[in-house]
């Protein structure tokens, strides 16, 4: 991920503002993703359904997915499997429950509650971006592959912001 993106200024991104900018015109994906989704180091409560890190990464859905998938994501961006294992059993609470869930992991964490930075965030949305572009291809099908690399990208934040089933209502 680095390599890919190096001399765009990657090292010195602090802020999901920053990361937008940098990546306007390069990863359009990761440009509006990063800007419209922010950045959260820790973990956190998605609004909608689960539990999140970084830009938008809901850790619930990946672990009902493929734990083995999430697991091997998080390794990547170093953290530990024990604490990838208290992740799991976080994410996998009722919604109810998730925030105390949060907060008592935080707890036990001495302060130092953000797990990844923005780096690290930036390289697991990229993970999502190529999952995300499967889907916006399949939505819209030959149409998509013959856009340019730009309209791909900001149709692929579309199906990662919407979801394939909600996007699938604008297919025309």
């Amino acid at each position: 991920f680095l390599n890919r993106y190096k001399g765009i200024g990657l090292n010195n991104v602090s802020s999901a503002k920053e990361a937008s900018s940098i990546f306007v015109g390069v990863n359009n994906f990761l440009a509006l993703a990063s800007e419209m989704e922010g950045f959260k180091g820790e973990l956190h409560k998605d609004p909608a359904y689960g539990l999140n890190i970084g830009f938008g990464y809901n850790i619930t859905q990946r672990v009902l997915a493929s734990e083995q998938n999430l697991r091997k994501e998080l390794l990547s961006v170093g953290i530990d499997n024990r604490t990838i294992d208290e992740i799991i059993d976080i994410s996998l609470m009722p919604q109810n429950k998730l925030q105390i869930a949060i907060d008592n992991f935080n707890r036990t964490r001495k302060g130092r509650t953000d797990l990844i930075n923005i780096k690290q965030g930036l390289f697991l949305l990229s993970i999502l971006q190529n999952e995300f572009k499967k889907s916006a291809a399949k939505i819209f099908g030959t149409a998509f592959t013959k856009m340019g690399k730009n309209q791909q990208e900001v149709l692929t934040y579309a199906a990662y912001k919407a979801g394939e089933g909600n996007l699938l209502k604008y297919k025309d």
